[in-house]
């Protein structure tokens, strides 16, 4: 499926009328869709646990904790697992281990500050 994700929007080879499958507002849609499906399961999380992530990515979900064990460290709500739509554990590292400024400057982007 990713192959196929990737050449809806491929810039090499035949492209437009030439190509049926080479629809980029496809690949947009599928992005789309799953940032929403992201964002549902954090808000579910945020119901169950009460924490919110601190930063997102395309997809992953930063959380702040004060648990050593990254088990105990999970927020509520979300489905861990390896099957479609489930969260992992993809590491952990001490909060003053990590360089906060990039967090700093998209908010001041979104926010307008």
């Amino acid at each position: 499926m990713e192959t196929f994700i990737g050449y809806l929007a491929e810039t090499r080879g035949p492209r437009g009328e030439a190509d049926v499958l080479w629809r980029p507002d496809y690949r947009e849609h599928i992005k789309a869709e799953a940032y929403g499906r992201m964002f549902r399961n954090l808000i579910k999380a945020r119901d169950a646990s009460g924490r919110h992530p601190i930063a997102t990515d395309a997809d992953a979900a930063y959380f702040t904790t004060s648990e050593i064990s990254p088990i105990k460290a999970r927020p509520e709500g979300l489905t861990y697992g390896t099957p479609g739509g489930a969260w992992k554990n993809e590491g952990y590292a001490p909060l003053a281990a990590l360089d906060l400024d990039c967090i700093q400057t998209s908010f001041r982007k979104v926010t307008g500050e």
